[in-house]
């Protein structure tokens, strides 16, 4: 009787030290947040809040304002009324300056976005998604989607410039700034967090073309697709994986 309870004792502590590792590798992937790669709104989430991706604004945006601007209108995120000024003749020169030094300054695209309001369109839907989960009772998955809010400038993506002096100074930085003058100053300002810039980018430097994303644009194409496609996001994904002293924070 004792040797069949040892053995017995014996296939449990076996069982355990295969099943509760894997129990906690699951455990450890279902807490990733979502903010590790680009914020994306399903069809119905966005239908429900009368948006419609595609057509001719973000085509015009794409075209006249900048190229990525009218990839993100999909995306819900709007414009800044500076961002249109600068299209004008002559005067949106100097418009474009003053966007160069606001990347040169060290601001990031979640930051602006953040004190301009131009994401409140897309903060409301996804603290819909947020009470969605609450009034289902997945308290778990709503706790989970707030400490991982994109909208928290501590989350999406997280400040690299403190693990990557070389991106924070001499040519890294000027790159960020010049990319948001002579391209896009979204290309600037995300650059600053890391986000690589796209060839058809550099080419829209020549104005003609622009039409290329433009043309997604109005077929109702978003940059958050188009950053996984091409993963434009690797870099920064990679550095946070390095920083594992990465702040957090939540904010709603």
């Amino acid at each position: 009787m004792i040797k069949n309870l040892l053995r017995t004792l014996m296939r449990w502590f076996l069982s355990a030290l295969f099943i509760l590792p894997q129990l906690v590798m699951a455990g450890n992937d279902g807490l990733q947040c979502e903010s590790e790669v680009p914020l994306s709104f399903t069809k119905q989430e966005m239908a429900e809040a009368g948006f419609e991706p595609g057509g001719f604004t973000p085509f015009f945006l794409g075209m006249i304002v900048g190229p990525r601007i009218g990839l993100e209108w999909n995306d819900g995120r709007n414009v800044r009324t500076i961002e249109v000024l600068r299209a004008l003749p002559y005067a949106g020169n100097l418009v474009g300056l003053f966007l160069c030094v606001e990347a040169l300054s060290g601001y990031r695209m979640t930051s602006v976005a953040g004190e301009t309001g131009i994401d409140d369109w897309r903060r409301e839907i996804y603290f819909k998604r947020i009470h969605k989960a609450e009034e289902a009772g997945d308290f778990a998955r709503a706790a989970h989607l707030r400490e991982c809010s994109p909208f928290d400038t501590y989350n999406h993506p997280a400040n690299k410039q403190t693990v990557k002096p070389d991106e924070s100074t001499g040519l890294a930085k000027w790159r960020s700034g010049l990319s948001g003058f002579f391209i896009d100053n979204r290309v600037g300002l995300e650059r600053e967090e890391s986000r690589g810039i796209r060839t058809v980018e550099y080419w829209s430097i020549l104005w003609l073309p622009r039409i290329f994303p433009a043309i997604d644009a109005a077929q109702g194409e978003t940059m958050s697709d188009i950053v996984r496609e091409e993963h434009l996001d690797t870099e920064w994904l990679k550095n946070d994986a390095d920083n594992e002293s990465t702040q957090k924070g939540v904010t709603q």
